[in-house]
C-alpha cells in the first residue's frame, strides 16, 4: 500500500550500468526515474550507485523550465527558521550578513531543508575550515560561527536569497509577510 504511494507520480525507468569515475569497475548503477511531481512538473530523478566503492549521486532534473526566480526571504524570528527550502544542483543560496553562499555545480546536492537546515551546512563547512586553517584566519571562522549560531535561535535577523534558472528551487509556504519573488523574462 505504501509502495504505491511512492510509484504513483512514476512515469517511465531505466536502469544501466556504466564504469564508476572513481574506482574503474563496471558496477555503477544508474536509475533514472521519470515523474511528474506536484509543484516541480516532470522532472528527471536519477541515482548513481557503485557497489565496488560506495561512490553515490543523487540528482534531480528539470523537464520543463520554468521563469528564472530569485526569492528574497526576511527572517526575524525561530519561527522563521522553519520554512522550507527546495535547493536544485542550479539553485544559489547566499546569506549577504555573513558573506555565505552555496553555488551550483555539476555534483551540487538537491535537498529539501528549511532555513535553519541551511545554517547548519554553513556551520558543517566552517568547522571543515576551522580544521583547515591557519591560526590567523581561525579567528575571523570563530566569529561567524557564533553570528550564525546566534541567527539559529533567532537572536539576529538576517536575509536569505534563493536565486534559481530553472525556477524550481525556492520556498513552499505561501503566507510570508516577509518575502518577495522576482520573475525573471529570459
Amino acid at each position: 500500500m505504501f509502495e504505491d504511494k511512492i510509484t504513483q507520480y512514476a512515469k517511465e525507468t531505466h536502469t544501466y550500468t556504466l564504469e564508476c569515475p572513481y574506482c574503474g569497475k563496471n558496477t555503477l548503477v544508474v536509475n533514472e526515474t521519470m515523474y511528474n511531481l506536484p509543484r516541480l512538473g516532470e522532472v528527471l530523478l536519477i541515482s548513481k550507485n557503485c557497489s565496488s566503492c560506495g561512490y553515490k549521486h543523487n540528482d534531480m532534473i528539470p523537464l520543463k523550465k520554468k521563469r528564472r526566480r530569485r526569492i528574497y526571504i526576511k527572517v526575524e524570528n525561530k519561527e522563521d527558521l522553519k520554512t522550507k527550502i527546495l535547493r536544485t544542483s542550479m539553485t544559489r543560496i547566499e546569506i549577504p550578513e555573513i558573506g555565505a553562499e552555496m553555488v551550483p555545480g555539476i555534483i551540487a546536492p538537491f535537498f529539501v531543508t528549511n532555513i535553519e537546515g541551511v545554517l547548519q551546512r554553513f556551520l558543517d563547512i566552517l568547522s571543515t575550515m576551522n580544521l583547515l586553517e591557519v591560526s590567523e584566519k581561525k579567528d575571523n571562522l570563530s566569529i561567524i560561527t557564533k553570528k550564525i549560531e546566534q541567527m539559529m535561535i533567532g537572536k539576529i535577523p538576517f536575509t536569505v536569497i534563493i536565486d534559481d534558472p530553472w525556477g524550481i528551487g525556492g520556498i513552499y509556504e505561501k503566507s510570508r509577510k516577509t518575502l518577495v519573488i522576482t520573475e525573471y523574462v529570459e
